[in-house]
């Protein structure tokens, strides 16, 4: 077996053992959390909320354990000074790694939003972002050139905590509290540096090493498959950017109308 079919087998390896941990965390770990440190809050669901709201918290906690974890090997990732001087070089394995964990996460969700399509509230927006993903994540560890420039993407992940303690607080209906509402710029800031901000320096990184010998190692149909998965990714988070700072302006003039 030589060294490219090794590393794939390692990589799908990797990927289903990432997928069935978070399958345990949400069918075990995640319930018995909820269910010991939040009863006070749950209680006030109704029994048709209490089904929906367990479905999505289990993911939302594995959704946010990933966000954690992967952030944190994006952090240990491009901290590598070589990165930004050479963003095409063979990547570490914390690349590898956040890459691997996260796209084990979006099989393991995607599978939950197929089985669980009502309860789990899976908009086709997620579906598609979550394919589009792992096509992305097919590319980057099949060309491991590719994985700095997928760090800097990886970022996104930040924001994702602040969304689901912000559709905590929607379901117990605790709206206008101080919490939710630094929650909800803390959402909104995080987005917008993770998922805005950060992809002009994605492209601008790209720009860079666009034609050189480094860029033309990869072929062309690869260059293809993942860019145009980024460029769908962008476009989606542009469309969600605009559902997220007009939900903080509705927040922030609610709150002022009530405090003032």
């Amino acid at each position: 077996m030589n060294s490219t079919s090794t590393g794939t087998v390692l990589y799908v390896t990797s990927i289903i053992c990432v997928s069935l941990f978070y399958e345990i965390l949400r069918i075990k770990v995640a319930p018995a959390l909820f269910n010991s440190y939040t009863r006070i809050y749950y209680e006030r669901l109704s029994s048709a909320k209490k089904l929906t709201w367990g479905m999505r918290c289990i993911s939302k906690f594995a959704s946010i354990s990933n966000s954690i974890i992967v952030v944190s090997l994006t952090v240990i990732s491009l901290n590598n000074p070589g990165v930004w001087g050479n963003p095409f070089q063979a990547h570490p394995w914390s690349v590898q790694a956040s890459v691997s964990i996260t796209a084990g996460y979006f099989v393991a969700d995607m599978a939950w939003m197929l089985r669980y399509p009502v309860e789990a509230g899976a908009h086709y927006s997620y579906k598609f972002h979550h394919l589009f993903s792992l096509l992305g994540f097919y590319t980057v560890l099949s060309y491991p050139m590719l994985g700095h420039l997928v760090s800097i993407r990886l970022m996104s992940e930040l924001s994702q905590p602040y969304a689901h303690f912000r559709d905590f607080y929607k379901e117990i209906n605790i709206k206008l509290p101080p919490l939710y509402v630094l929650n909800s710029i803390c959402f909104t800031m995080t987005f917008t540096f993770t998922r805005i901000f950060s992809q002009l320096l994605f492209y601008t990184k790209l720009w860079e090493v666009f034609g050189d010998n480094e860029f033309y190692r990869v072929p062309m149909h690869i260059h293809v498959m993942w860019l145009s998965a980024g460029a769908f990714l962008d476009i989606l988070n542009m469309y969600w950017y605009t559902l997220v700072v007009r939900g903080m302006w509705k927040i922030l003039m609610e709150y002022h109308n009530k405090t003032s």
